[in-house]
């Protein structure tokens, strides 16, 4: 298992601000953002659930860019099977 990061960082003519970063505790770590969207979205295994033996332990996530919040909210969470 390899521990991975990931982030997402908005650039402006203001400057450049980071809008959103990976959780703690993730591994195997597969992040993608589709071209010309405020979309993205992650592929990864949960450290502790793999590491605990616990079922699920894979993700995927898809993330929207919030303009109204100046943030990001969670479209999409499911257990993958590998």
């Amino acid at each position: 298992m390899i521990n991975g990061t990931a982030s997402v960082f908005e650039i402006s003519f203001d400057g450049v601000r980071t809008i959103w970063n990976a959780p703690a505790m993730i591994g195997n770590l597969t992040a993608y953002a589709l071209p010309r969207s405020r979309l993205w979205e992650l592929d990864y295994d949960d450290v502790n659930r793999v590491y605990d033996n616990l079922p699920n332990p894979s993700f995927l996530d898809v993330y929207q860019v919030d303009s109204l919040t100046n943030g990001y909210r969670r479209l999409v969470h499911v257990p993958r099977n590998r």
